[in-house]
């Protein structure tokens, strides 16, 4: 019998993607309980019948072949589809000790076991719901508190489960449970989580998205829910990956004066919401604030220009914003970025915002696009502004293409500032080293974060701002694109026309005392790796242009 449960366990556990360990806790002396234990547990009887018909070599119940087996008044019954009729772990139970004399002779060619009916898979208590939702409650309303935009709980071992909250850029433990305790398991988390998603319990071997609202005491956010299956120790398990989403009203979503740009930065940000077509490029890493301010400067274009039509192709949607047309990028059905842009380019539309560009159809379309009188806006994923320019024409679209419709692209990090209760100050020249000796002048003052933190802060930290860079093509950077010059070429062309590179808008922010020297080599691109000393493109900042607005894209 071990060995069969064994077998069983292991067909088990890659069919419902749940660790073996977790299925194989508990052999019960009486062979009859194996198959109830393991539906109690969390195992689907959808499931468990194809894993015991590989095991014990027994033919799948089937309604049109094998007839209505359904016993009125009796214990035994169906559990969905699946006709339980004996246990393959006990020989002597047959399944006239279960069926009537009647049925006995048509169920001679298949059966799995005796138990008793489970309409749900897998089976949870109301009690057990009840305290899964409590306790998913209590780590959301803690990472809302803590100002936190993304959730992670995942496996940490066979044992536990680890909940992480990514606060200001950076994990967080904010919890640990046992994978399988008294009170509460995993598998009842799991399930609550893709119930409060609007998806299919029960099953964790294909990753499903989903979102849900949650409301707590200040308001509401939407939750946008992935699970992932996962292998711990070679044991599939699942993770589940939470990004916390503000429902912006009207009043609230920022606008392009309110997401503490430059003055400078701020002017090109409103000069590009008025082109009348043209593409516009805005690069980042993933959670730096890139839709936050395109969507800025689309509801500035919506709110100056209510004539003209705005559509965007999103995956996903993140925020709703009024007067815009927003399409959610579906591949299973066959709306890709490209698909959808196409569509849109045989549309009656003026302004179009493409997600992201990740194949060569989608940027070629996008050019195609501007060049056929749009206005186009697309992400596209590069390390900086002109590797962003790279990277379009490695994707395939032609250069004198790019040269003639690209009008100013945009880079963007976002750098934790220092907490103003516990930073410390000291010279420039005392925290850095020869390297950035241009970046600043010697004696200027700059904070220093104060590892301890204290309780209003995390680790010395505490919101984060924006840090974008700009290049405004130019008559020479037009002709270096057009020639495909490499990188080096691309900066000095650059240079010599309205820019701003990452390390420039950086320094801004260090002068004010707002970051440190630490968080921006973290968080940029290598000082002397993109701005060589004789292109560095570094210029002290203007009087107007330290007159610049605080961030808030710190909320959740």
């Amino acid at each position: 019998m071990k060995e069969q449960f064994a077998a069983l366990i292991g067909r088990l556990a890659q069919q419902v993607g749940m660790p073996a360990a977790v299925l194989s806790a508990t052999c019960p002396d009486d062979p009859r309980q194996i198959i109830p234990k393991l539906l109690d547990i969390g195992a689907s009887a959808s499931a468990l019948s194809v894993a015991l018909s590989e095991v014990f070599d027994y033919p799948l119940y089937d309604p049109d072949t094998h007839g209505d087996f359904r016993c009125q008044g009796k214990d035994w019954a169906y559990a969905g589809d699946i006709l339980f009729v004996s246990c393959p772990f006990d020989l002597g139970l047959q399944p006239a000790a279960v069926l009537p004399a009647e049925e006995c002779l048509r169920c001679q060619g298949f059966g799995l076991l005796p138990v008793r009916e489970h309409s749900e898979a897998p089976h949870e208590s109301e009690d057990n719901r009840a305290q899964a939702k409590r306790i998913i409650d209590q780590w959301l309303q803690r990472a809302i508190h803590a100002r936190a935009t993304d959730l992670h709980i995942a496996p940490l071992s066979g044992n536990y489960v680890r909940v992480r909250m990514r606060v200001d850029g950076r994990l967080q433990t904010l919890d640990e449970i046992p994978m399988s305790g008294a009170a509460i398991n995993y598998l009842f988390i799991s399930n609550t989580l893709l119930y409060l998603a609007g998806c299919q319990t029960g099953s964790f071997i294909k990753p499903v998205d989903g979102r849900f609202i949650h409301r707590h005491l200040r308001g509401s956010v939407e939750v946008r829910l992935a699970m992932h299956p996962v292998s711990v120790y070679g044991v599939n398990s699942q993770a589940f990956y939470l990004r916390l989403l503000s429902l912006h009203g009207d009043r609230d979503f920022l606008s392009i004066k309110q997401l503490g740009l430059l003055d400078e930065a701020q002017r090109i940000f409103a000069m590009v919401c008025r082109l009348g077509h043209g593409l516009i490029l805005m690069t980042g890493p993933t959670g730096s604030g890139k839709s936050t301010s395109l969507y800025a400067a689309l509801a500035q274009i919506a709110k100056e220009s209510p004539w003209r039509s705005i559509q965007t192709l999103e995956d996903p949607v993140e925020h709703n914003i009024k007067g815009i047309e927003q399409t959610q990028i579906n591949e299973a059905i066959g709306m890709s970025f490209h698909q959808g842009l196409r569509s849109l380019m045989r549309s009656d539309v003026d302004v179009i915002l493409v997600g992201e560009v990740r194949d060569s159809q989608t940027a070629c379309l996008a050019v195609r696009a501007s060049l056929t009188g749009h206005l186009v806006f697309a992400t596209v994923h590069a390390k900086d502004a002109l590797s962003a320019i790279e990277r379009m024409i490695d994707l395939g679209v032609s250069p004198q293409s790019l040269a003639i419709v690209l009008a100013v692209v945009f880079a963007q990090r976002l750098l934790r500032t220092v907490c103003p209760h516990c930073s410390q100050s000291v010279r420039f020249s005392e925290c850095s080293s020869a390297a950035y000796q241009s970046l600043l002048p010697a004696d200027q003052r700059l904070s220093l974060a104060n590892e301890a933190g204290c309780e209003r802060c995390s680790h010395g930290y505490r919101g984060r701002r924006a840090a974008i860079e700009y290049i405004q093509v130019s008559r020479r950077l037009a002709t270096a694109i057009a020639l495909r010059a490499h990188y080096a070429e691309l900066q000095a062309a650059a240079a010599d026309g309205p820019h701003l590179f990452l390390w420039s808008a950086a320094a801004f922010l260090l002068k004010r005392g707002l970051t440190t020297l630490d968080e921006c080599e973290h968080q940029l691109p290598p000082y002397r790796e993109c701005y060589p000393a004789e292109h560095s493109g570094e210029r002290s900042l203007t009087a107007e242009e330290d007159g610049a607005r605080d961030l808030s894209l710190n909320s959740p």
